[in-house]
């Protein structure tokens, strides 16, 4: 099982466990325009693990005292809210895990009632710059005046003369600071729908969601992943536990093994030894994705058993290398490109060194205009010549007269094959007559299957694709009104395998500064790699979460890009970028056209590891396998 490269190891805070504690730190101000962020950590403090310690109400506090309080209490690191829970008057009536409302710009007004009165109410305005609903997910702010909020607070003085609040919104209202300090996205993992992996079973797919890291996140991710997927996903994947699963608690040991232990009235688990060890791999994918611990053991997951409660016994186990995980690497960082000669060449990124394939790819004289090479070890390949007219799908080690022309359309409408680990083949195909700008090809390239693309605004159209390696997700460079944008959406599948149908839903922005781009690429199961530029900035790379999470929580800096590059590739399933390093090419640099660079992290620099450019457009396109 891979280590997944997360944000949170880029992230400073939690590095040093200084024992700081902060107790009774104001994050609202009392009234009228915010005031500075005293009490939630910047920056500047976040290399230091802050314990924020809950205040209880203090006796003589008047209402607006009071909602200081309890909004501070909101970001303490107390598991269950208790504290926070002395200043209602009735505790029963307030659900924490309801949502979490991440605000900004927070004023904090009255609005009727007076202390004479002995009833108040105030309000709570701000920004709302994301939302995580009750099962974790994370949804992005709006823009524009509907980013603003108003959440309204009620206060009576009881029959001892001490205020508390008697109505108040469901879950939790946190500033950007604190959400950053608190909560670290984890995947939760679930097999996919309609869909099979090199290794027979379907690949596990991954569904991001955030959890406080400071309390248990394990916990908390297994509890979620037991849950079931979010209902709006139910086309894409399945759960192997049974409804009314819960998780009484995860531990873990020296060596990487996690122990969960499940409670439930249902015994489709108990009794079908196949769900369990389905249901343990999810649950391995998922404790393995939660980023290190702060302050605790940083031992990587590597097993997971699923324990019963009522007996004690140890259900079933799963290890690394389980039939059901995510999809895998190749077995070797190679890499591919076009050469000199317009001849596709194999490259080991570690040693730098090239070979041409020895199958002929295309028909002779058409050219190499787009590939792409299938994971795993089948050694198929897809390529588009310079003509776009056609899609051949044969073997690397074949010779012309094996390869199917798997699509015919007319001249420059094939572009931008890719492939993914359910051995399905994409392909954007712009001909006008075409019934979908997206089209799968299955069964070794036998069946054709028009892909429905919905969320594309009127007139827009799809100049590039990139599918993830577990089949689910497809990031589509999306061209209309002037601009060109990342656009990331679900892929739904059914049908038959003779008659497969699919749909691509749920299509969003996910770069949604950047409205000129030129390439996509996966860098793990829940972010991209994008290069563009804004209306403000030059050409860049830079990585993107699939949840819009990115805009609150930046990803780790991208490397800068290469004079004139116009390709970008990453190996999706090898987060080691020492092992598998970013690709690159500087096809747009007329006095360095035709190059294939990679990055060395160790240096931090480009690395140009071919001399001799391609002889014709294109380019080199310098790509992994998918």
């Amino acid at each position: 099982m891979r280590v997944r490269l997360r944000r949170g190891s880029a992230r400073t805070l939690g590095a040093m466990a200084l024992g700081m504690v902060l107790a009774g730190c104001a994050t609202m101000p009392d009234s009228g325009a915010p005031a500075p962020d005293a009490g939630s950590q910047d920056s500047s403090t976040q290399s230091t693990r802050l314990v924020v310690v809950a205040v209880p109400p203090q006796p003589g506090d008047g209402p607006a005292d009071l909602l200081v309080g309890f909004l501070d209490d909101l970001v303490s690191d107390e598991a269950d809210y208790t504290t926070a829970k002395e200043y209602l008057a009735d505790p029963g009536s307030w659900n924490p895990a309801a949502q979490v409302m991440v605000l900004d710009h927070l004023h904090q007004d009255p609005v009727s009632g007076s202390p004479a009165s002995g009833k108040m109410t105030f309000d709570v305005t701000g920004d709302l710059v994301a939302t995580l609903n009750s099962q974790q997910d994370y949804t992005p702010g709006p823009s524009g005046p509907q980013k603003q909020v108003r959440e309204r607070f009620s206060f009576v003085r009881n029959s001892k003369g001490n205020w508390q609040i008697t109505d108040l919104p469901q879950g939790l209202i946190i500033r950007p600071t604190d959400f950053q300090r608190l909560y670290e996205s984890v995947d939760l993992y679930y097999p996919g729908k309609n869909s099979t992996g090199g290794a027979g079973e379907p690949p596990l797919v991954a569904n991001p969601v955030w959890v406080r890291i400071r309390i248990d996140p394990l916990r908390d991710a297994a509890r979620a992943l037991a849950n079931g997927a979010p209902p709006w996903l139910g086309p894409v994947v399945s759960s192997a536990f049974p409804s009314g699963v819960s998780v009484d608690s995860v531990s873990t040991d020296g060596n990487g093994a996690a122990k969960v232990v499940l409670s439930s009235q249902d015994n489709a688990l108990l009794d079908n030894r196949g769900r369990c060890d389905e249901a343990a791999a999810q649950m391995l994918a998922t404790l393995g994705s939660v980023p290190d611990q702060q302050g605790s053991s940083s031992q990587q997951v590597r097993s997971a058993a699923l324990y019963d409660h009522a007996t004690g016994a140890e259900m079933c186990w799963t290890g690394t290398g389980n039939a059901y995980e995510p999809a895998q690497p190749p077995g070797d960082a190679t890499a591919y490109f076009v050469d000199a000669a317009g001849r596709l060449d194999s490259l080991d990124v570690i040693s730098g060194q090239a070979v041409p394939v020895p199958g002929q790819l295309e028909p002779a004289g058409l050219g190499i205009g787009a590939f792409a090479v299938a994971p795993g070890t089948s050694g198929r390949v897809a390529v588009v010549p310079r003509s776009g007219q056609d899609l051949y799908v044969g073997n690397l080690t074949g010779s012309s007269s094996s390869q199917r022309s798997a699509l015919h359309a007319p001249p420059k409408s094939i572009s931008s094959p890719s492939w993914d680990s359910t051995g399905t083949l994409w392909a954007v195909d712009s001909d006008p007559a075409s019934h979908s700008p997206v089209v799968a090809v299955t069964d070794n390239g036998a069946v054709r299957v028009p892909v429905t693309v919905k969320g594309l605004a009127a007139g827009d159209t799809v100049a590039g694709l990139r599918v993830s390696d577990d089949g689910a997700r497809i990031a589509l460079i999306v061209d209309g009104a002037g601009s060109s944008t990342a656009e990331v959406g679900w892929v739904a599948r059914s049908g038959t395998p003779a008659a497969p149908v699919m749909t691509v839903f749920g299509l969003h922005n996910v770069a949604q500064s950047l409205n000129s781009v030129q390439a996509v690429s996966w860098m793990d199961d829940d972010s991209v790699m994008v290069l563009g530029q804004s209306p403000t900035s030059a050409k860049a790379l830079s990585v993107w979460e699939v949840d819009g999470s990115t805009a609150l929580i930046p990803s780790p800096a991208a490397p800068q890009t290469t004079s004139g590059m116009t390709s970008i590739a990453a190996l999706q399933s090898e987060p080691d970028l020492t092992k598998a390093p970013l690709l690159g090419d500087s096809n747009g640099d007329p006095t360095d056209s035709g190059r294939v660079y990679l990055w060395e992290t160790g240096v931090n620099v480009w690395r140009k590891v071919r001399t001799e450019g391609a002889a014709a457009d294109p380019g080199p396109m310098p790509s992994y396998p998918g």
